[in-house]
């Protein structure tokens, strides 16, 4: 069966990101449905915490508790490796969405520690779209990548406003891409990480699938991603001196459960 997501908007909003799940034969009356969540660094921020209170997912109109976690997680730790939200013995069938449910959501800056507003997220739940077939004897694993370069917003007012965008794949079925940008042989840190399809058939040609930044060493990877090939472009403003710099990486391979490591990226 063809593999099919796309990212997610505003998830307040309630949009999401579609995919589906596997075939397979209904060996038993119950399946697994299991939710690991990553992240990537921020430049300007140093800790986003968040309290995850409960999660379910939506089956034939009815919501379905996988977990009720209660764990408060540096979504910035979740840079490197994936950190489990829950996991569940559900009935079968094809689920459609995943809420999160938080709360107590602050951001750590240089200015010190602030209070985070969730539009609806508190009450209603972080609603993600997925389209996950669970089937016996399988365990039906979704990596979401809460992108909060794109989720995280500075007000006028020096506070944060949190507006969900995440991307959701089946994780069996992705990859990353991992690397190290440098300028005059150092390090950046913040350079902006963009994924872009180019050639397959898991999304529209063109289609920018997910981004990421690097981390004070340089270093970035970029989650979630579905087979195919992929340009990968990196852009960085020197907050001194405001000049830009770039550097495009053409025909990167994505292949499932397989990392692609680019070496080192010089901007110009």
């Amino acid at each position: 069966m063809k593999k099919f997501f796309l990212i997610s908007i505003v998830a307040s909003l309630g949009f999401g990101l579609l995919g589906c799940g596997g075939d397979g034969a209904q060996l038993g009356t119950t399946g697994t449905l299991s939710f690991n969540l990553v992240d990537a660094p921020l430049s300007n921020v140093l800790e986003l915490n968040i309290t995850f209170d409960r999660v379910e997912a939506h089956l034939d109109g009815q919501w379905i508790e996988i977990a009720e976690p209660g764990i408060r997680l540096n979504l910035l730790d979740l840079t490197r490796e994936a950190a489990p939200l829950g996991s569940a013995g559900v009935p079968l069938g094809t689920y459609t969405q995943v809420r999160l449910f938080v709360s107590d959501v602050q951001v750590v800056d240089d200015q010190g520690t602030h209070d985070v507003t969730v539009p609806s997220g508190l009450q209603t739940g972080i609603k993600v779209n997925i389209d996950a077939t669970v089937t016996g004897g399988d365990i039906t694993t979704i990596l979401l990548d809460f992108n909060v370069e794109k989720s995280l917003r500075r007000q006028g007012n020096g506070q944060y406003l949190l507006q969900p965008v995440i991307l959701a794949v089946l994780e069996v079925l992705s990859g990353t891409v991992t690397g190290t940008v440098e300028l005059l042989d150092e390090p950046v840190h913040g350079a902006l990480i963009t994924a872009i399809y180019t050639e397959g058939d898991n999304y529209p040609l063109g289609t920018e699938v997910n981004t990421s930044t690097t981390d004070e060493q340089g270093e970035f990877k970029v989650w979630a991603l579905l087979e195919g090939t992929y340009q990968i472009t990196v852009s960085y403003t020197d907050p001194d001196t405001s000049l830009e710099f770039s550097s495009v990486v053409e025909d990167v391979v994505v292949v499932r459960q397989t990392d692609v490591s680019l070496g080192v990226i010089v901007l110009e």
